[in-house]
């Protein structure tokens, strides 16, 4: 299995953050997670 999107410090990031959270599927976690993600790749990545 890849990590969701480019393989990198970043890929690593997303699985270290999404393993806690992805059994539960909670709504309000995912939210919490795409937050973290997004202020994370306004720098390296296109912002929002």
């Amino acid at each position: 299995m890849r990590p969701i999107g480019p393989a990198s410090c970043a890929g690593v990031g997303e699985w270290s953050a999404w393993l806690p959270v992805a059994p539960r599927g909670t709504p309000r976690a995912a939210r919490e997670v795409r937050a973290r993600h997004r202020r994370k790749r306004v720098g390296s990545q296109t912002a929002p």
